[in-house]
């Protein structure tokens, strides 16, 4: 838990997929998981707890099944998935569930600018 916090934060991404060996997708990690998790030195929590939280794996506290769309998904239905999930982003996954890209709501918002133009939004 603790290298994955170290990894999000080093890349500055709120969310990541969870791939087994084979690369399919069996989890997303969300930075708002690990918060609740709690390991992090402000967290009021003992050194004993803190340091038995960091030890913890991944699949402690991964969201999954996880929601994900296949490249040929249409944007609404893309867009839809993001709104059910509350995630900002989903993984996008080839026909055998490997991670082969994310749409993230910015992507969805963007599209739609650019497919309606922005005198629809006015």
């Amino acid at each position: 838990v603790h290298d994955a916090w170290q990894q999000l934060q080093h890349h500055g991404r709120g969310q990541a997929p969870v791939v087994n060996a084979q690369g399919i997708l069996v989890g997303m990690l969300t930075r708002a998981d690990l918060v609740r998790f709690g390991p992090w030195p402000d967290s009021g929590m003992g050194p004993k707890a803190r340091d038995d939280a960091y030890t913890q794996t991944v699949e402690t506290c991964m969201l999954t099944p996880v929601p994900s769309v296949a490249a040929q998904t249409p944007l609404r239905h893309a867009a839809s998935g993001l709104l059910d999930s509350g995630l900002p982003g989903l993984p996008v996954v080839d026909d055998e569930g490997r991670v082969i890209g994310f749409v993230f709501r910015a992507d969805i918002l963007r599209a739609a600018l650019r497919d309606a133009g922005l005198d629809t939004w006015v």
